[in-house]
């Protein structure tokens, strides 16, 4: 009884870690893109084509731009 909590425990903290490292990975992609369009006058589709974005992930990071 006591294994399986720990099991769950431990199974819900690498979720946690897995989670961060997605949201930091968007976070310094969104952090690029911002440097790409502001400094050598990218458009939004110029950067995200530049950064090998794919095109199914476009609308979201978009929408996190505004």
């Amino acid at each position: 009884r006591e294994e399986g909590r720990e099991e769950g425990r431990e199974e819900g903290r690498e979720e946690g870690r897995e989670e961060g490292r997605e949201e930091g990975s968007e976070e310094a992609t969104i952090k690029h893109l911002i440097c790409l369009i502001k400094k050598k006058n990218f458009s939004v589709e110029e950067a995200l084509t530049t950064l090998d974005i794919p095109e199914d992930q476009w609308e979201s990071i978009k929408a996190k731009l505004k």
